[in-house]
């Protein structure tokens, strides 16, 4: 039969999002919804009418043995196993507010307490886990060694105000002490039931501080992004039971797939944004090492694999390594890739990073519109202390939700709290990572970045060839040579960075530059008209048009009005002489193509861009120039138009110079933070 899953409180909040995640995500053989009174559930009963045979909803109290005994009987012969429980209810004190004080408490509160959220689960377990242990092993992960398989999963929902060593408020006498001693029945089953054959694997999770009835008189202490919609908590918390297999059995799982006692000793480490990485893993420091010592005394395991990786690479910070520029039109991500993985950190890995490693390496595009530049890719870099490659990626900034919510997916924010970014998109959804992803984002100043970052990768070179090169002959257009050069003395010069806009800085140093000028006509402007005059969409659509299109048909040439070159100011017959001053006469409107309006788009922009940078190098007094910036990519005309622009006008004084890497020195600027950020005192 399929899967049978079983959720203990379904009637509202995580249960009923449980049941529904379930329906919707999974393909079971059916859902099991328990709650006290089916009657009142009308929101659960839905489920019914749209589930046909598939959900069962069942009366149980679980504070009472006989239901639950019941509740199993007529499992047992309705499906004859359980595949997944998840014991869901909870109260957080029969007053419907915690204690804040011993004046508060009182012993039938506790007594009422304990008997939903611990005497319950523990009794649930009772009675079903002999089906457990004839279930097929529908949730989780499999491994291939038999003897290593699991039958079925008891999933505890727990909280993290349970946790002893993480208690600085007091206060919840009853809701504080039933978590912790459900946890303590969850190890308890974890032992019994993992030595068991079939073995069932046994956690508790925390789901965060959720919108649900039960935390709604706390709602106005708790941060915005931290108070989690019942739809978020219960995907984040779904993630983690799609990993489970016998080897993570008797843990606690924080939401982010953090395990509790992690996050309880390393609070200060985990979730203060505004301390480098470096800060807060010295701060730490010394008590990893009274842990490793106290381990090694007495013999006990330290859980927190994470963190021991982190504390052997103290000034490294840890995998994956990232940097973002979100632009106006195009995300640029870079991400490094270590080839030297020992044995050893590959054990220890979670499988959250392998996730995602394996899915940037081992495609080139994600889903419609992300893009590996393959041919970009830096080869056997050493980057602190570590060797690998380094990959480039881009998407649009359109695209931008759905790659949060890819990170979600792959519980990134269990491998980083933080993602270095610079752009102004850093600004722009700085808010929707928080909310959507739970990671916030460090925003770099995007200028400081492009330069660090062009330094960065002019340095290494591009897997032995030079990074930088010019157009040898860019008078003769077709015949044009690309040329390589190098950048080894590269100050002064003049940075053109064609983005979706353009910004020209001077700069004289690493450290010393300043924005010269720049032009809200740039990349997108090209984009924008061509989609308005052509129809086309994408930006590789309009470059293709140009390429087939005469701009000479749109744009009044010298020629046209002098009937040959201006010889006196040396002006060639060819050169435009008013951009589009064809398009008023009619005759030339009906004749020309789209492609036509395309390459008179595309020549426009460009030899804007080009006279405006011409006049900031000549009153910078600055001779080397160099362009930068996505505009430039598989853009081999106003590559040709803007050396051309250059040699012409400065009578061959000046240079236009160019980089393979075109758009992407932002992001790696942005990565390089991240590393060394990581060194701070």
């Amino acid at each position: 039969m399929a899967a049978v899953a079983l959720v203990q409180g379904a009637s509202r909040g995580l249960g009923l999002e449980f049941c529904r995640n379930i329906l919707i995500n999974k393909t079971p053989g059916a859902v099991i919804a328990t709650c006290r009174n089916p009657d009142t559930a009308a929101e659960l009963m839905s489920l019914v009418a749209q589930h046909p045979g598939i959900v069962t909803v069942l009366k149980l109290d679980v504070s009472r043995e006989d239901d639950i005994q019941d509740a199993a009987e007529h499992v047992k012969k309705a499906f004859g196993k359980v595949d997944l429980i998840i014991n869901s209810s909870a109260m957080l004190h029969p007053s419907g507010k915690g204690e804040t004080s011993l004046r508060d408490v009182s012993a039938q509160g506790i007594i009422s307490t304990l008997t939903t959220n611990t005497v319950g689960p523990l009794v649930m377990a009772k009675y079903f886990a002999p089906l457990l242990q004839k279930g097929s092993g529908a949730f989780g992960q499999q491994p291939p060694e038999k003897a290593k398989q699991h039958s079925g999963i008891i999933v505890n929902i727990t909280a993290k105000v349970g946790s002893i060593g993480d208690n600085g408020l007091g206060g919840w006498y009853s809701y504080r002490m039933s978590k912790a001693a459900l946890n303590m029945a969850t190890r308890n089953l974890s032992i019994e039931l993992g030595r068991s054959r079939p073995r069932v694997v046994c956690v508790s999770m925390h789901p965060g501080t959720v919108n649900t009835d039960l935390s709604r008189p706390y709602h106005k202490n708790v941060p915005k992004d931290k108070l989690f919609s019942t739809g978020h908590s219960v995907h984040c918390l779904m993630s983690i039971i799609d990993s489970l297999n016998i080897d993570k059995t008797g843990k606690a799982y924080n939401w982010d797939d953090e395990t509790l006692t992690n996050t309880m000793v390393f609070s200060v480490f985990l979730y203060d944004p505004h301390k480098s990485l470096g800060t807060r893993l010295k701060s730490v420091q010394p008590i990893c090492q009274l842990l490793s010592v106290a381990s090694e005394q007495f013999g006990l395991p330290l859980c927190g694999k994470r963190i021991d990786m982190k504390l052997r690479n103290v000034k490294k910070p840890a995998f994956p390594w990232f940097g973002m520029d979100i632009g106006g039109t195009l995300v640029k991500l870079v991400y490094f890739e270590p080839k030297d993985i020992t044995a050893e950190e590959e054990q220890e890995e979670v499988e959250s990073l392998k996730s995602i490693r394996r899915y940037l390496t081992s495609n080139t595009a994600y889903g419609k519109t992300g893009v590996r530049d393959v041919h970009l890719e830096l080869k056997n870099l050493t980057v602190c202390g570590r060797t690998g490659n380094l990959h480039f990626i881009r998407f649009p900034t359109q695209a931008m939700h759905r790659f949060i919510q890819m990170g979600r997916d792959k519980n990134f924010s269990s491998l980083h709290t933080t993602l270095c970014a610079t752009g102004g998109g850093a600004y722009k959804f700085e808010n929707d990572f928080r909310t959507m992803a739970d990671l916030e984002l460090l925003k770099l100043d995007e200028l400081d970045c492009l330069i660090r970052g062009l330094l960065y990768v002019d340095s290494v070179s591009f897997n032995g060839h030079p990074q930088c090169y010019y157009l040898e002959n860019p008078s003769d257009t077709q015949n044009s040579v690309k040329t390589p050069c190098s950048l080894a003395d590269p100050f002064p010069m003049l940075l053109v960075n064609i983005g979706s806009g353009v910004s020209i800085l001077a700069v004289y140093s690493k450290d010393d530059y300043k924005r010269v000028t720049g032009t809200s006509l740039g990349g997108g402007t090209f984009l924008g008209l061509c989609c308005l005059l052509t129809g086309c969409e994408t930006f590789e659509e309009a470059l293709d048009m140009a390429s087939r299109g005469d701009s000479s048909n749109v744009d009044k040439l010298v020629k046209d009005i002098y009937g040959g070159d201006y010889e006196r100011f040396s002006l060639q017959g060819s050169a435009v002489a008013s951009s589009f001053g064809h398009m008023m006469s009619k005759e030339k409107r009906d004749s020309i193509s789209k492609e036509d309006l395309a390459r008179a788009t595309l020549v426009t922009i460009t030899n804007n861009i080009g006279s405006i940078a011409r006049m900031c190098a000549v009153n910078e007094k600055i001779e080397r120039v160099v362009f930068v910036g996505n505009f430039l990519r598989i853009n081999t005309i106003s590559t040709k138009l803007l050396a051309y622009a250059m040699d012409f006008w400065s009578k061959g004084q000046l240079k236009a110079l160019f980089l393979e890497h075109e758009g992407y020195f932002g992001a790696v600027g942005a990565l390089l933070e991240l590393l060394t950020s990581s060194e701070e005192p």
